[in-house]
């Protein structure tokens, strides 16, 4: 069979837009990556294939008013690089949005998230799991889920397998924390 130019563009921006809340293989992507969604589909945990990370957004611009919530963060996270977090939650776009009219992506939309109940985020379709964890997403326990969220809450349908690297997953939280203050 024949591939067409097309037909190759078209399946590698699919596998890119799977591969976003799949499983990286190049250890530089593993650590940069972040939280795909709550339902994303148990297929995309599996998948092998690589994504090409997300375009990095434009010189970040941090305002006073973003300084000044970064600096009520708790340690660690109250000195985070929120450019950097913008960088790493370009990824996280594929299934979340961070919107102030709360709209869900194929995951729960994460404005106001720091401070709400796991699984409450209305007119988003939860695991039972994720319903019954009864956690608050606090940024230690917001921390621990993103760095391993199978095994922080087993049996919840997020495919994403964590961020593994501490700098990364700082910054994506705190960049979260400061955008999505309500």
């Amino acid at each position: 069979m024949k591939f067409s130019k097309y037909m190759i563009i078209g399946a590698l921006g699919a596998m890119l837009a799977l591969g976003a809340c799949g499983k990286k293989e190049a250890a530089t992507e593993a650590e940069t990556a972040t939280p795909a969604a709550e339902s994303a589909a148990p297929a995309a945990a599996t998948n092998e294939t690589a994504a090409a990370p997300a375009a990095a957004p434009a010189a970040a611009v941090i305002s006073d008013e973003d300084k000044e919530a970064l600096a009520k963060l708790p340690a660690p996270f109250n000195t985070a690089d929120l450019a950097n977090g913008a960088k790493v939650f370009a990824q996280c776009k594929t299934c979340h949005t961070m919107d102030k009219a709360g709209k869900n992506g194929v995951g729960p939309d994460m404005y106001g998230l720091v401070g709400r109940k796991s699984g409450t985020k209305e007119g988003f379709v939860y695991s039972d799991a994720m319903k019954a964890a009864g956690k608050t997403w606090d940024l230690p326990t917001l921390n621990e889920y993103v760095k391993a969220p199978k095994t922080f809450i087993p049996g919840n349908k997020m495919a994403f397998v964590g961020v593994p690297n501490d700098k990364n997953r700082t910054d994506v939280l705190a960049y979260i924390a400061v955008k999505s203050k309500e």
